[in-house]
């Protein structure tokens, strides 16, 4: 006798079950190898970004990153009179500010009086009222509105037509109430802002004028903050209690808190040390942190963890194009590299060398440079630095013809190079290096275009440092690359799963399961199939077993016979 058909089906049924099987075991190793990869990635990743917050980019106009940052701290004086507000565009160094006024604003009260808030005065006519102020050219600035009356009008009707009348908003007025007295006030809404009433136009018709108050006596210098500062031996004017950054000082601001005419304040704007440790402790944090993780049984294992490896050789490398007798390294800041990966900090070390040598720590781990002339501000740099680049520097040359046209090269160890032009705008122009030469991927914008003449010219030198964390993030940008055809890590993601250059492993993941989805679908479709058949073949047996069985029968009653 041969199978049944419930064994056939049940072993159709396993063998497609392995297949599904297999798929799943497929889908498992993916992920899981794909997980440690961005376990790994992620790690890296914490990397990357400390770096970038501890150095910033040292781009642009603005300097950016922990050794950039700038504090305020009280030398002498009262720390009631003024806080400052510091931005990484502040000069290092101490400022003097004596806070002679505070800024206020303006109110005044009417010297009558009515008796019922609600009575109509019979007034007509008309009158203006506002105020008068100052602009930066020390010229009045007047905002008025004309009042319109009717003799039905009542104090209250007054003061309600004041605040609703539109140009107004520099004042409001109120009533204030005294025994059987309500009186008019006024009050001004800005700082340093008097304020003015011309009645000419109005007709009081025998009544009493006086319960409109009359225009302050106050003038614009007795609203506004009074302030001098060391080095200018004249009062300064300000309409408010805050000193905007750039006013008087470049990248600090100023709120006013009270007035002390006889002790100055002085405040030291240094470099941020506490913003500096912190960020450095972030960074050996995280590096410590890959390698406590390089060391567990579930790390990743592939060319990545290789590339990732040679991190520690970087560390150990020196700050290029640093002047020469200066710190150079992470060793010489109490920064040390130890036998088992991780990196370990002296902070008295690196206290004491921040303290007294800030600038060159910064150099140590940070991409810097510097420009002769300040009108040529680098905005773009090569991911990689040459040599060249950090041992002579680069000189630049922008150029206006007679005609006023504009052209610019690039020199780089005497070696002259043309530079691309941008279109110039409101005074500025972007010199970008030839793609073709090896300052390629250099920007700057030069400023200050309007004042070059015809005929002329301007250059400047770049001087450029590269440091151990600047060489280190050159060293992972390209590992982190979203695109596999740049980054290492993306690209392992694409070789793992075998999908296409635009896909992840999440994409690859749905492919397959989908794919164990129909291998399913259609397991169950072949086995409904293979029943109808094995149905159809039973009917058929038994078919034949009646006609046997009939056969049988017939030959046995013909033998009788």
């Amino acid at each position: 006798m041969g199978k049944d058909v419930g064994e056939i089906l049940k072993e159709y049924e396993k063998a497609e079950e392995t297949k599904v099987n297999s798929i799943k075991e497929d889908i498992d190793i993916v992920n899981k190898t794909a997980e440690k990869l961005s376990t790994l990635q992620s790690k890296v990743t914490d990397i990357k970004t400390s770096l970038s917050q501890l150095f910033g980019e040292g781009l642009g106009a603005s300097a950016s990153g922990a050794f950039a940052t700038r504090e305020a701290v009280l030398v002498s004086g009262s720390t009631n009179v003024l806080d400052a507000y510091v931005s990484n565009d502040a000069n290092v160094g101490d400022i003097s500010v004596l806070v002679k006024q505070l800024a206020s604003k303006d109110a005044i009260s009417a010297a009558g009086y009515v008796a019922d808030l609600n009575q109509a005065l019979g007034w007509t006519g008309s009158f203006d009222v506002g105020t008068t102020g100052q602009n930066s050219a020390g010229q009045a600035i007047h905002n008025t509105t004309t009042v319109n009356l009717n003799a039905s009008m009542s104090l209250n009707d007054i003061m309600d037509a004041i605040n609703n009348q539109a140009g107004t908003n520099h004042l409001s007025a109120e009533v204030t109430t005294f025994p059987g007295q309500y009186v008019l006030s006024l009050q001004g809404n800005s700082y340093a802002e008097a304020i003015t009433i011309d009645t000419s136009n109005l007709n009081a018709n025998g009544g009493d004028a006086t319960i409109l108050p009359a225009s302050s006596q106050k003038t614009v210098q007795d609203l506004s903050a009074i302030v001098q500062f060391r080095g200018i031996n004249r009062d300064i004017l300000y309409p408010s209690n805050v000193i905007p950054a750039g006013a008087q000082v470049e990248g600090v601001s100023f709120t006013l808190q009270q007035a002390d005419p006889n002790t100055p304040v002085t405040i030291r704007i240094q470099n941020s040390q506490n913003t500096a440790v912190a960020a450095i402790n972030t960074f050996v944090e995280s590096y410590n942190a890959l390698q406590d993780y390089l060391t567990t049984d579930d790390a990743y294992k592939g060319d990545a963890r290789n590339a990732v490896n040679h991190l520690g050789l970087t560390l150990s490398n020196v700050a290029q194009g640093v002047t020469q007798g200066t710190l150079n390294n992470l060793r010489s800041l109490g920064i040390n590299l130890g036998s088992n990966g991780k990196l370990t900090i002296d902070t008295p070390t690196l206290v004491n060398t921040l303290d007294t040598k800030f600038d060159q720590v910064a150099q140590v781990f940070g991409f810097e440079q510097t420009s002769t002339n300040s009108s040529f501000i680098m905005m773009n740099r090569p991911t990689t630095l040459n040599q060249d680049m950090l041992t002579t520097g680069v000189n630049i040359t922008l150029t206006k013809a007679m005609d006023g046209s504009l052209s610019a090269t690039m020199a780089l160890n005497g070696q002259n190079y043309n530079a691309v032009l941008g279109q110039p705008n409101q005074g500025t122009v972007t010199i970008t290096a030839d793609p073709n030469s090896p300052l390629a991927g250099m920007s700057f914008l030069s400023v200050g275009l309007d004042s070059l003449a015809n005929g002329s010219a301007k250059a400047t030198h770049i001087s450029m440092s590269s440091g151990v964390a600047d060489q280190l993030l050159t060293y992972l940008n390209p590992l982190l690359d979203a695109d596999p055809r740049k980054g290492l890590f993306a690209l392992e993601l694409q070789n793992l799963v075998g999908s296409k250059l635009d896909e992840n492993v999440v994409g690859e993941k749905q492919l397959l399961e989908k794919r164990l989805s129909t291998q399913k679908e259609s397991s169950a479709v072949n086995i409904q199939k293979q029943m109808m058949a094995f149905q159809k073949l039973q009917i058929v047996n038994q078919r034949l077993e009646m006609q046997k069985n009939a056969i049988d029968t017939m030959v046995k009653y013909t033998a009788k016979s």
